[in-house]
């Protein structure tokens, strides 16, 4: 299973990076993404649209040492989230291991407040490299408002960077072909 799912973060990486990301400009009307390509869908290719950039710094850190996985730290986070389809405050810990070779293993779970009031979970893991560049393989959002329901079935990656010891920057990117599946 674990086999899987790596072999899954991977084809999620690679498609990534050989996909185009285009509509960098966002969504002037609202939260409402643009109409999903459905055609894509069927056929399998994503098509990646800006969501929001993160900036954020860390609050707080717990460091828990060596262990058999790795140098253990919960780290917690708060920032601003900008965009034209997401927008607002989010804070969480990122509950995060370095691994012997050097790279850090992203799992955090977090709060985003958006502008207009809207409470959503936000789920991500991913890899934090030894060079400070973030990619965020998997993020998952949960709500229950009705202005951003779509975003519980997209299919979203990040990328980004260290900007220093204590701050980082991510640009989100989702595929709009995945954002109306049942």
């Amino acid at each position: 299973m674990k086999r899987l799912c790596l072999l899954c973060s991977l084809l999620c990486i690679l498609t990534l990076l050989a996909s185009t990301v285009s509509g960098c400009s966002g969504n002037s009307t609202g939260a409402v993404p643009p109409a999903a390509a459905s055609e894509n869908a069927r056929e399998g290719t994503m098509t990646l649209q800006y969501l929001a950039s993160y900036s954020s710094s860390v609050t707080n850190k717990v460091s828990y040492g060596s262990t058999p996985v790795g140098e253990r730290n919960d780290v917690s986070f708060e920032g601003n989230v900008t965009g034209n389809i997401l927008a607002g405050t989010m804070k969480g810990v990122d509950y995060l291991v370095t691994r012997s070779d050097g790279i850090t293993e992203i799992n955090a779970r977090a709060s985003l407040i958006t502008t207009d009031g809207a409470a959503i979970s936000v789920q991500i893991s991913g890899y934090c490299y030894t060079d400070g560049v973030i990619k965020d393989t998997y993020v998952r959002f949960l709500t229950g408002n009705e202005q951003y329901k779509w975003l519980n079935n997209a299919v979203v990656f990040g990328e980004g960077k260290m900007t220093s010891s204590t701050t980082f920057e991510v640009q989100y990117y989702y595929d709009s072909s995945s954002a109306f599946k049942d």
